[in-house]
C-alpha cells in the first residue's frame, strides 16, 4: 500500500468543506454573530447538510490516500452521479417533517444527508477494496 498524495484532494475538501459549513451553520443560530440575520435562513436548509455529508465521507477521504490511480479513476466516475443524485434528493426533501412522533422515519434533509452520505462511503470503500483485491491487467 503505498501512499497517492495526489487523492488527497477529496480529503481536503471534505475537511474545507465540512469545518465551512459548521462554521456558517453555527454562526446562523447563533444570535451574536454578526451575520446572524443574513445566515439563519440557511443554517439547516444548506450548511447542516454539507457538515453531515462531509463527516459521512472522511474515512473515504482518508481510505483514497492509498489507492492506485486506475481505481481511483473508477471511484470518480462513480462520485460523477452519486454526488449530484445526492444533491438533488437532499434538496428535494423537506427541513423538518413537522410531525411530533412519526411512524415511520420520514425523509428530510438531515435523515437524508446522514444516509446518502453513508451509502457513498459504503459503497466507495467496497468499490476500492473489491478492485483492489483483483489481479491487475496488464
Amino acid at each position: 500500500m503505498e501512499l497517492n498524495l495526489k487523492n488527497c484532494w477529496v480529503l481536503i475538501l471534505s475537511i474545507i468543506l465540512g469545518s465551512g459549513s459548521y462554521v456558517l451553520g453555527m454562526c446562523g443560530v447563533t444570535r451574536a454573530c454578526f451575520a446572524y440575520a443574513d445566515l439563519n435562513k440557511y443554517s439547516f436548509i444548506l450548511f447542516e447538510p454539507i457538515l453531515l455529508y462531509s463527516i459521512t465521507a472522511l474515512p473515504l477521504g482518508f481510505a483514497l490516500i492509498f489507492v492506485r490511480d486506475d481505481i481511483f479513476g473508477r471511484w470518480l466516475r462513480f462520485a460523477q452521479w452519486w454526488v449530484p443524485l445526492s444533491i438533488v434528493l437532499i434538496t428535494l426533501a423537506p427541513t423538518s417533517s413537522n410531525v411530533w412522533m412519526p411512524l415511520f422515519p420520514d425523509p428530510t434533509k438531515e435523515g437524508l444527508s446522514w444516509l446518502m452520505g453513508g451509502l457513498f462511503t459504503i459503497a466507495s470503500l467496497t468499490l476500492i477494496i473489491r478492485k483492489s483485491r483483483a489481479p491487475r491487467k496488464g
